[in-house]
């Protein structure tokens, strides 16, 4: 996964914990995948100010996922999650009605549902 993908996911875990500047500046940056110098023109600060400002969010970002590791989690459930779909899709079950709830169920953890 690219560098700017990976911080821009790390940008939705994590953003409601950064400033409302630095959020905006790396939503900028790599979610809209605007040039410093575009940014620069748009918020009337230095490229330089920029650069260090994206940097410094992207170190939080990082070490946020270090030491929460809410991301990784996610993608370990979300697998989990496809394993099991995968060895219910082999299954052949007497009860086809609970075998549907139970995908059903699996894909809502895969899907991220609150219901």
């Amino acid at each position: 996964m690219s560098k700017r993908i990976e911080i821009g996911l790390l940008l939705d875990y994590y953003g409601s914990l950064l400033s409302e500047t630095q959020y905006n500046l790396a939503e900028m940056y790599y979610n809209q995948d605007l040039s410093l110098s575009e940014i620069s023109e748009i918020k009337g600060i230095t490229r330089q100010g920029i650069h260090d400002s994206v940097k410094r969010t992207e170190a939080l970002l990082l070490g946020f996922e270090d030491k929460l590791k809410m991301k990784h989690t996610y993608e370990k459930i979300r697998s989990l999650a496809c394993d099991i779909l995968n060895m219910l899709s082999d299954l052949r079950v007497e009860d086809c009605e609970k075998l549907s709830q139970i995908r059903n169920l699996v894909n809502k953890i895969i899907e991220g549902s609150e219901d």
